[in-house]
Formats: C-alpha cells, sequence, structure tokens
C-alpha cells in the first residue's frame, strides 16, 4: 500500500463544491461592480462626489469600498444558497464569464 497517493473517492462528481463555485461567482459579481462604479464616478460628477471617501485617492475609495460590499455580500447570499450541493459548472460559466469579464 502506498501512503504517499492520494486518494480520490469513485463517485467524485457528487462531491459538493457549492462553497467554491460560490467564492468564484461572488469575485465575479465584485469585479463587475468594481467596473460599473468606476464608469459611474468618470461619467457623473454627483457619483465621483458621493464616492469621494478619502480626498487623495478620489472616487476610488469609495468605489472599492462599496464593490467589497458588494462582493463579500453576494459571496455570503451564494454560499448560503448552495453550500452542500453539487454545482453543475456548465450551467453557470455564461454567468461567471460575463461578470469576470
Amino acid at each position: 500500500m502506498n501512503r504517499l497517493a492520494p486518494t480520490v473517492p469513485a463517485n467524485s462528481a457528487g462531491l459538493p463544491n457549492g462553497s467554491g463555485a460560490a467564492a468564484i461567482l461572488a469575485a465575479g459579481i465584485g469585479s463587475f461592480m468594481v467596473a460599473v462604479l468606476a464608469i459611474a464616478a468618470d461619467n457623473s460628477a454627483a457619483v465621483k462626489s458621493l464616492l469621494n471617501f478619502y480626498r487623495p485617492s478620489g472616487p476610488l475609495s469609495g468605489v472599492t469600498t462599496f464593490a467589497v460590499l458588494v462582493w463579500l455580500i453576494a459571496w455570503g447570499i451564494s454560499i448560503g444558497a448552495g453550500e452542500t450541493a453539487p454545482l453543475h459548472w456548465g450551467a453557470s460559466m455564461p454567468w461567471r464569464l460575463f461578470c469576470s469579464a
């Protein structure tokens, strides 16, 4: 018996992978929010002043703060929704690619 060889269950397709998928989906949503908020701050003076938390960095401080909050909320919601369920990666691939593009 080789103790160094990892063991893989015969039915690895049924393993729960929802928490990993939740992290990837939340990262895509957070990245998408960075883009949306940065574009909004560049095109609107009102949004720019709203997102200006720290004057030396400008609206980037608010953009990243709100994007991190959205990322954490999305991660919490998605991990609670499918933590123990096996996810079929093909079904959610277009949404993950759209969010992270």
